[in-house]
């Protein structure tokens, strides 16, 4: 065999093409082999090099392709084939069927990946012709370390059962290459044929059978090799320690072992590769660097921000050289290691910018919303129609409801907790009785019509689906399901639209995806179609496989900038060479293991049994080094070296090692920083032009006295604006909306308030109400204004499981009035009477369906944590106070007979404050009765005397006002938030006392009460000792906390908190709905906000402001209290 050896792809390839001029010029035949992805390239790189007058004689083919041929002439083609997608789905399947008799592998059979490894795993067994009765030989050598001994164990199950499967009957990629190379003998036509083999770095033992066979045949075989010629004629030299040049001394040494005769042909110099980077090509993978002496005009180094400044500076330059220097977009080539990473961003930036561009990548299809579609109606009935299953079926738009419908039935099934066979039920969407009025109702009552529609169609779509399913009990029967399932008349009619919204990359994908589909459909029915399976089990081989296929995207036949993955470059030249995310991060990039066995594994199985597998990192690392060698070799204008220094979610990186040797090897290049020279390209960059001259028309528009300042920029900016109204048209409208807009609200008027406030109109307010409007006005207008209808989830909500825990807690204290020997019970006992409580509640708040629901079971686990917290808490409390619960869930308001509302006169207008208390306590001191306050809280909620100052935290003081108005005439003892939050400590670096107490703490109830020795004692017997075991005592003096008042000033901050209440339902009446949020992370602020897309507050804006609290200390608030005190004396 002759092997073409030459310094560059360009050189190899240029000679084959030389050639194979001279064969077409004598009518003679030739094949050229490459690799599958580039066949397509590569004809059409022939036809340009030989002109038109290029025969059929001279072809093109992938080694697959050439495989078919040559069995199809001399037989051997009619066994079933199992490609790649089969034999990933056959791993998957052995798996599951065998994980009962694995060891290590059935820990994750099931797992995304596991399946692919242990593929990789037995090719290379299969590929080195070892059997599993050798592997269980190994199993049992001396001195195997304990997991090496499981796993070859299970590869050599597997590996078993593997070709059990495939038998006589079928061939894998590994038994045809093994059986072309004994057809090979009987091709009588390959004998005296030219047959060059050009690309290929690496080739496997059945691969090199092959090879072996053309040989022997008598064909004319040349193979080219990337490889300096002096490697193979000077032990020393610079490429002695260059990763790249080892990774073709190991091919090189591999077609030596295995016995191929060579004869070495060299190819000269590559005289039209950039001197620079001809330097950088030989000590860029080395540790020996010599600094290149002349100019490096032809080589940049940038340095950017992030991927996205380098992609948005990059579309700059490349239309800057467009425009003014005559280049065409496909004489520029950006190659990445980061494919995830760059390819979207830059599809998106060039799109922005007008720039063409073939992204030069298979097109994985497991996102494909016709896979979608199908995975998710397979889960959905896997998993009895659960909520999320069913609606990402619907959502993938090839379900045959329109997307009105679709929110219809999601409110219905979220309303009315669909599960099962009750979407097939027409019951559940009948019109709700008309005699019963509730929001909830009438909204269902507008989605009905619609929902009886979607109904309908989902019923027609899916039960004969679900029906037919129930029946299937093989591979093959589940495998037909799924073809008329997909192949419906309804489906291919949306995927086969020419649709105006989809792009032509789209349309081809669309075309092409049922093929694909089909085709690994048929790989399951001729590799396991009559193994029984289980519609999980068929779902999860069919995810495998689809995991893995992908589509094919046709080379740019026109003129586009080409973006390729590094290592799939082709070797065609270029003008201007960029490849970018050269950071230390990503370059070289980290090769995650692709078989069973680690690398001290696969040592010990070379050193100890003589069988040596492929190491991933070294083999990834030389292959990488090849591929960035092979891009140094195109371009023959410019070569760009680009890295970020922060990933795109902000993670910093630095340079690589690349780009430092690469500035070693250049020192002339300076390397430069894309975020100043951003505005060298900006006049190319549309929209970064744009955005930068309306953020200075806003800011003029803002402030007139600026604008006055700078009026020749003034001038400047409104001309750029100007112009682009003029070249799109259709965007001034939006242009000058955005410029002009702002988020200011006028107060609304009292008429309108009346009619729009339900609570105005009943002159009734809850407090969570007027809290809501002092944690922003806006906020308070919507919620409770205009209301707009938050749609039903099918996850538990806040607001059941507040109903959920209080309800546990208020049977909980009830029964503890009559059972008085609770007091004595140990910790196992509370706990199961909570747990009896929680069940209950459980049953009166949430349906079975959503408690089943994996989320909403881990939400409940949660909750049980936080009953069984509290009822030890509260039998606590009372074992170590005199107070005892009197009320649960007790409500005042005009219809209670306890406890009166809360009056407010608002200019003439009294308004009610009605509302629910969690609980109250009371004690009987001689004549004096006291009674305390206690709210639950679920969170971290702490009693904070700035926000109750503030107005913002006015619950627990006008609970005790309303509580102070019963006829019994109680006094003030305090009051107290509880939480229900599990206390959080440092276990690991204290000890079991120190724990305790410091659960404990965190345990206390937090509040404000008066100073009264004795009323502190009825409080918390410890508290006398500053010893607390019920309520939190602040300050550095325990005896005499900062957070107890006398009863006077206890009464005037109960006094500030009404009035407080006063203004804030003042405001309301008065139309304020302006956007005030609290600042920053305060609790009413705009983080967790609902409607916070809808105001678009923004703290830059103008006329946007936050409110910010003042922070007060229990000493100013004294201070503030005995003020107003003198003031009304």
């Amino acid at each position: 065999m002759r092997l073409l050896v030459g310094a560059t792809p360009n050189v190899l390839r240029n000679k084959i093409f030389e050639e194979l001029r001279t064969i077409n010029a004598r009518h003679g035949e030739a094949l050229l082999l490459v690799l599958g992805q580039y066949s397509l390239q590569t004809n059409r790189q022939l036809l340009e090099e030989l002109g038109t007058r290029v025969t059929m004689d001279i072809q093109v083919a992938s080694l697959e392709v050439f495989t078919n041929k040559v069995l199809e002439r001399v037989g051997g083609n009619t066994l079933p084939y199992v490609n790649e997608g089969g034999r990933r789905m056959l791993a998957q399947y052995l798996l599951s069927a065998h994980r009962e008799e694995l060891t290590i592998l059935a820990r994750g059979y099931d797992q995304r990946g596991v399946a692919q490894k242990m593929l990789e795993t037995l090719t290379e067994f299969r590929q080195m012709e070892l059997s599993a009765e050798e592997m269980r030989t190994l199993c049992e050598m001396k001195d195997v370390p304990p997991l090496l001994a499981n796993k070859l164990h299970d590869m050599a199950l597997l590996l078993e059962a593997y070709e059990a499967v495939l038998g006589t009957q079928r061939l894998d990629n590994e038994a045809r290459l093994f059986l072309l190379s004994e057809k090979i003998a009987q091709a009588d036509w390959l004998k005296g044929l030219p047959i060059y083999i050009d690309g290929f770095h690496y080739l496997a033992m059945p691969e090199l059978g092959v090879l072996k066979a053309l040989e022997a045949m008598g064909a004319d075989v040349t193979m080219t090799m990337v490889l300096p010629p002096e490697a193979l004629t000077e032990k020393v030299g610079w490429w002695t320690m260059h990763s790249a040049v080892q990774a073709a001394m190991r091919f090189y040494g591999t077609l030596e072992q295995v016995g191929m005769p060579l004869h070495v042909e060299t190819v000269g110099d590559d005289e039209t590769m950039l001197t620079e980077a001809v330097a950088l090509s030989k000590y860029l993978f080395t540790y020996d660097m010599v600094p290149y002496e002349g100019e490096s005009n032809h080589v940049e180094i940038w340095k950017a921000t992030s991927p996205e400044n380098e992609m948005i500076y990059l579309a700059g330059m490349m239309r800057r050289m467009v425009f003014e220097e005559g280049l065409r977009w496909r004489d520029f080539h950006i190659t990445t290691n980061q494919p995830d990473v760059y390819f979207p961003l830059a599809e998106r930036v060039f799109k922005q910018y007008g720039i063409p561009v073939f992204v030069d990548a298979r097109k994985p299809i497991d996102s494909h919303y016709l896979v979608r579609y199908l995975l998710n109606a397979l889960d959905m009935v896997a998993y009895r129609f659960s909520y999320p299953m069913v609606f990402a079926c619907l959502k993938t738009g090839l379900s045959g409801l329109s997307d009105a419908e679709i929110v219809a039935l999601d409110y219905f099934a979220r309303a009315k907790h669909l599960r099962g066979t009750m979407y097939f039920d027409a019951r559940y969407f009948e019109p709700p009785n008309p005699d019963v009025k509730s929001n909830k109702l009438e909204s269902l009552r507008d989605r009905q019509p619609l929902a009886a529609v979607a109904q309908e169609k989902f019923t027609a779509r899916f039960q004969p689906f679900y029906e037919d399913l129930k029946q299937a009990t093989t591979v093959r029967d589940f495998a037909a399901i799924l073809y008329h399932f997909m192949t419906m008349p309804e489906v291919l009619d949306v995927l086969y639209a020419q649709d105006a919204n989809k792009s032509p990359e789209q349309l081809e994908i669309d075309t092409h995806i049922v093929d694909v589909v089909v085709e690994l459909l048929d790989q399951l029915v001729v590799t396991i179609g009559n193994m029984a399976v289980s519609l999980e089990q068929f779902t999860k081989i069919l995810s495998e496989g689809l995991a893995d296929a992908s589509l094919g995207m046709l080379p740019p036949a026109q003129d586009e900038v080409q973006l390729v993955e590094l290592g799939r470059a082709r070797t065609a030249r270029c003008k201007v060479a960029v490849v970018v995310g050269l950071s230390d991060a990503w370059m070289p990039k980290s090769s995650a293991a692709h078989t069973v066995f680690i690398r001290e594994e696969k040592k010990w199985l070379e050193k100890e049994a003589g069988v040596l597998l492929q190491t991933d990192d070294g083999r990834a690392i030389e292959d990488e080094a090849l591929s960035f060698y092979e891009t140094l070799t195109k371009p023959t204008e410019r070569l760009i070296l680009s890295y970020p220094l922060s990933e795109s979610d902000g993670a910093a990186m630095n340079e690589s090692v690349m780009i430092t040797r690469a500035k070693a090897i250049l020192p002339t290049v300076q390397e430069k920083s894309l975020l100043s020279a951003m505005e060298e390209v900006r006049p190319y960059l549309e929209w970064e032009t744009l955005k930068v001259a309306a953020d200075w028309m806003r800011r003029y528009a803002e402030t007139p006295a600026l604008a006055a300042e700078n009026l020749d920029h003034v001038t400047q900016v409104a001309s750029v604006y100007e112009y682009f109204t003029q070249t799109h048209p259709s965007l001034a409208p939006f242009l000058a909306e955005g410029l002009y807009y702002n988020n200011l609200r006028e107060a609304i008027s009292p008429a309108v308030v009346k009619q729009l406030y339900p609570a105005v109109q009943k002159e009734k307010l809850s407090i969570s109400e007027l809290e809501n409007w002092q944690g922003c006005p806006y906020k308070h207008f919507m919620r409770y204004g205009i209301r707009p209808a938050e749609m039903l989830e099918y996850t538990l909500r806040s607001d059941e499981l507040g109903n959920v825990i209080h309800g546990c807690l208020e049977q909980f204290t009830r029964d503890l009035k009559t059972n008085p020997d609770w007091l004595e019970w140990d910790d196992a006992a509370i706990c199961a009477q909570m747990d009896k409580y929680l069940e209950a509640e459980e049953i009166r708040w949430i349906d079975g369906a959503r408690s089943a629901e994996a989320r909403n079971k881990a939400v409940l686990r949660k909750m049980k944590n936080q009953s069984h917290k509290a009822g030890r808490f509260i039998i606590r409390q009372l074992r170590e106070s005199k107070f005892q619960p009197s009320f649960n869930e007790v409500f005042f308001g005009e219809e209670s007979k306890l406890f009166p509302p809360i009056y407010l006169d608002i200019d003439g207008q009294i308004i009610r404050i009605e509302g629910r208390i969690d609980r109250v306590d009371t004690w009987k001191n001689g004549r004096h009765l006291y009674a305390r306050v206690i709210d639950y809280k679920s969170g971290s909620n702490t009693f904070d005397i700035s926000r109750v100052w503030a107005g913002l935290d006015l619950q627990l003081m006008l609970y005790l006002r309303a509580v102070l108005g019963w006829n019994k005439g109680p006094m003030p003892a305090g009051v107290f938030y509880l939480s229900l939050k599990k206390p959080v400590v440092d276990e690991e670096s204290l000890d079991d006392s120190v724990i305790e107490e410091a659960i404990a703490e965190q345990l206390l109830m937090d509040g404000v009460f008066i100073d009264d020795p004795d009323v502190i004692a009825a409080l918390d017997e410890g508290a006398k000792e500053a010893k607390p075991q019920v309520i939190a005592l602040k300050g550095r003096k325990k005896t005499e906390p900062d957070n107890s008042l006398s009863a006077d000033l206890l009464e005037k901050l109960l006094d500030h908190a009404v009035h407080a209440a006063e203004n804030c339902v003042r405001s309301v009446l008065d139309g304020d709905i302006r956007v005030f949020p609290i600042e920053g992370k305060e609790r009413g602020g705009c983080e967790y906000c609902d409607y916070a897309a809808i105001c678009r507050f923004e703290n830059h804006r103008s006329g946007n402001r936050e409110r910010t609290i003042d922070k007060m200390t229990w000493k100013a608030v004294k201070e503030a209290l005995e003020k107003e005190e003198e003031g009304n004396a």
